[in-house]
């Protein structure tokens, strides 16, 4: 008789994962779950989108404890959860699609800051879907359902520049959908990763929006991720995960599990998370010997 192990294995670059899904105490609920991140002291932040006009409102982040088991649920502040970020200083940032705005909270959960004009779309969010933070505390916010532009703001939240038009031409955007602020390597100063999805596409940009580098082997690329040791991790509607180096070389690929993952993101110990918004379910890619 041949024996069968039912457990799920994925090979991702040189690392070969075991896949438990579901993970953690995270249960389907009166929501769509839409995001993930962790948190300085190793928490699973798992973001939430209640729809109003179903009847459905309450906090947007539901919080685990690196073991999976629930601590808390906070951000009520946040109406249309699209993206959630953990910026190197512990704080936590969430981007509220529909209402326009992108919400700076502390560690704690307290809203400290707020990009945008609530409820008023084009001042100068206009449906954003994601935000990144550059060295010196610089915001760029991805706005990318009604605009095609990155928006600069400061470290106090006042809007600096923005940059962008609208096509598919090279330097261009269509759908700026995830964004990821590169390390200064040998051009000597950080750069913007923008995951150009309706353009099936990867641009790399400046800070002031001069074209670097574009990648078209991507089909609706989604939004991209630093893995603990530097190499950054895309995820894409094929649905499939790709690895890429520093120097952005492709270094693997795999099918990304259960479903096509909205959002994702790797942890310090080399686990990955990801979210799946069709199952409305939460996923962990664990490290195992290759054996």
């Amino acid at each position: 008789m041949v024996s069968h192990n039912l457990q799920l294995y994925t090979t991702l670059g040189e690392t070969r994962y075991l896949v438990e899904s579901p993970w953690g105490d995270f249960k389907p609920g009166p929501y769509i779950v839409t995001d993930v991140a962790v948190s300085k002291k190793g928490h699973v932040l798992v973001l939430v989108r209640r729809v109003p006009f179903k009847g459905q409102s309450g906090p947007a982040v539901i919080e685990l404890d690196p073991d999976g088991r629930f601590v808390r649920e906070w951000a009520d502040e946040c109406v249309d959860a699209h993206y959630i970020t953990v910026a190197e200083d512990g704080r936590i940032l969430i981007v509220d699609r529909d209402s326009h705005v992108v919400l700076v909270f502390s560690e704690a959960g307290e809203l400290q800051l707020e990009l945008g004009a609530r409820g008023h779309g084009g001042k100068p969010l206009n449906h954003p879907c994601d935000v990144a933070i550059d060295s010196e505390g610089n915001f760029f916010v991805a706005d990318g359902y009604g605009a095609a532009k990155i928006h600069q703001f400061s470290p106090d939240g006042q809007l600096v520049r923005s940059w962008g038009e609208r096509g598919r031409a090279p330097g261009q955007l269509l759908t700026p959908h995830g964004i990821l602020v590169l390390p200064a390597r040998g051009h000597g100063a950080e750069r913007l990763l923008v995951t150009d999805r309706d353009a099936n596409r990867l641009r790399v940009f400046t800070k002031d929006g001069k074209l670097v580098r574009e990648l078209d082997d991507f089909h609706l690329p989604m939004s991209a991720e630093f893995t603990s040791d530097g190499n950054i991790l895309v995820n894409d509607q094929t649905p499939r995960t790709s690895l890429l180096g520093p120097d952005l070389s492709f270094l693997g690929s795999a099918r990304t599990m259960i479903t096509i993952s909205h959002g994702f993101q790797p942890a310090p110990d080399g686990s990955i998370f990801e979210i799946h918004m069709a199952t409305n379910s939460l996923t962990k890619l664990i490290p195992v010997s290759d054996k």
